[in-house]
């Protein structure tokens, strides 16, 4: 469908990016957001002056009339999940002193892009998350032989968890990927998109708290992480009208991990700080984090811990 002497079509109305929450207290909420987008697309000045008005505001007025109607075909959208997809560019310097156990000092330097898929459905509770590996690129400094291997085969490789309505990650699945590449994009992906606060506004600020298990190769961890936002206000981010979130976080790891063979106690921190964005529909468009990390792995045995230091920054990017 198509109306003569202006270029809006209605199928435009589907690459907006609505993201209605069944699960929150919608009514009145969902139908404002409805509109808001339909105006912004409709551009209400243009078609007033256009030769086709008399046929648009019929259609446009149909609408304002019977937001239920339109707010049933959105919500049908969401159910079914809208697919987007984000690059996440990380670069992480690290530094492995093992002298204690025998070993060597070893510093590495990592530089990752990669390309993913993201699912967000709604579902009872909150949504589902299922997140599929399109591409990975390495690049480094001191790589292990196998990184190349590893990238390559992580093609096409699906993390599925759920969020609860907030938008925290309460459950997360991990693909067997070689190395340590599936910890570190599950670890990643655990803390990508921010949980919100209903209803937040410019200078609130909360503190979002979690305990998880993560996996790792012949191991296993528990993470505990304290996470603070802050609301700094309204930006644009993607060509889009976005909140801008600051936040700040540490982290407690224990646990343990396979080291040449043996079994090691993991313990270890890390604090940062970053920012996230935010569309007015609630669709997360991308943000940024540095971090350092501070790990002990105690191997039966040795004199001291390996100690394993860390400092890195990431950039995630929505891609349209």
């Amino acid at each position: 469908m198509r109306l003569r002497g202006d270029r809006w079509r209605p199928r435009e109305i589907g690459r907006y990016p609505l993201d209605l929450r069944l699960n929150s207290a919608a009514g009145a909420a969902t139908e404002y957001r409805t509109y808001a987008a339909l105006m912004e697309f409709l551009d209400v000045h243009r078609i007033m002056c256009s030769s086709t008005h008399r046929r648009v505001l019929p259609l446009l007025f149909a609408f304002l009339l019977a937001p239920i109607v339109w707010s049933s075909a959105a919500s049908a959208q969401s159910i079914r999940g809208l697919v987007r997809r984000y690059r996440i560019d990380s670069k992480t310097q690290q530094d492995v002193d093992a002298s204690a156990a025998g070993g060597k000092r070893q510093q590495t330097l990592l530089d990752r892009s990669a390309f993913l898929r993201v699912t967000l459905t709604d579902s009872a509770g909150g949504k589902s998350l299922h997140v599929v590996i399109d591409s990975i690129l390495e690049r480094g400094a001191n790589l292990p032989a196998s990184s190349a291997v590893s990238a390559d085969s992580a093609r096409g490789k699906v993390f599925d968890g759920f969020l609860d309505p907030a938008g925290s990650v309460v459950s997360l699945t991990y693909p067997k990927l070689a190395g340590s590449l599936g910890t570190a994009l599950g670890g990643q992906l655990e803390v990508m998109l921010p949980t919100l606060k209903s209803g937040f506004k410019t200078g609130d600020d909360w503190t979002i708290r979690s305990e998880r298990p993560q996996p790792v190769a012949n191991g296993r961890l528990l993470v505990k992480r304290s996470t603070a936002y802050a609301a700094m206000g309204e930006t644009v981010r993607e060509g889009i009208a976005a909140a801008r979130l600051d936040m700040t976080f540490t982290t407690a790891v224990t646990g343990t991990q396979q080291v040449g063979g043996a079994t090691a106690k993991v313990e270890g921190n890390s604090m940062g700080s970053g920012s996230a964005f935010v569309s007015k529909a609630g669709v997360y468009l991308g943000g940024m984090r540095i971090e350092k990390t501070d790990r002990r792995l105690r191997v039966p045995g040795a004199a001291a811990p390996i100690v394993v230091t860390a400092e890195g920054a990431t950039t995630i990017s929505l891609l349209r």
